[in-house]
């Protein structure tokens, strides 16, 4: 399986940052993925048939709050193409796994437990679940959007620190490899965990 991972939210609190932290991921049989990326760039060719598929990201906070390259659309359309990527969802039959942090209230809560930490072995601890289930045996690999040199190396100590010691309910045992990070702007479902 491929395992597209999107973060949305800042991992510091404050009011301007945002209330909630997710950790997203969309999970595709690797049979499937170019079948599902032909999909997505019909979708994103028939709405907006002027504009370079390639270079429309799917990005629903731009799409809804008509930023960026969605600069100006009108509410049906944004209608009509928020339907046809959650349609996509259900004919590709993918499966999405999100995890969601209230910081504010986290972190008044749990004050020395870091959430980012706690998300991520949520995550893969339900990734390693989806892969075993009912009897399966699969292996998946994990592909995320690169943010900075920095960020990335943040979060491949995290995967690689939760690989090695799995969590208190599962050992990860089916996560290849180490998580590979890639431009969103080239890979239609990365775009589709956002």
């Amino acid at each position: 399986y491929l395992v597209y991972i999107d973060e949305s939210g800042v991992p510091h609190g404050g009011s301007n940052e945002g209330r909630f932290f997710v950790l997203s991921a969309v999970i595709a049989h690797d049979r499937c993925w170019q079948d599902i990326n032909t999909k997505a760039y019909k979708i994103k060719l028939l709405h907006f048939p002027t504009k370079n598929p390639t270079q429309l990201e799917f990005k629903m906070y731009d799409i809804w709050q008509g930023k960026r390259q969605y600069h100006g659309i009108d509410l049906e359309t944004k209608r009509k193409y928020l339907h046809d990527i959650f349609s996509l969802f259900i004919d590709a039959d993918l499966t999405v796994v999100s995890i969601v942090v209230k910081k504010k209230e986290w972190i008044e809560k749990y004050p020395r437990l870091n959430f980012i930490d706690i998300a991520w072995q949520n995550l893969m601890e339900r990734i390693e679940m989806f892969l075993t289930s009912e009897g399966n045996r699969e292996n998946g690999l994990l592909i995320m959007d690169s943010e900075n040199a920095k960020e990335d190396d943040k979060i491949r100590k995290y995967v690689e620190s939760v690989r090695k010691k799995g969590t208190t309910h599962v050992s990860i045992d089916h996560l290849i490899e180490d998580i590979f990070f890639t431009n969103s702007e080239l890979r239609n479902l990365t775009q589709l965990a956002d």
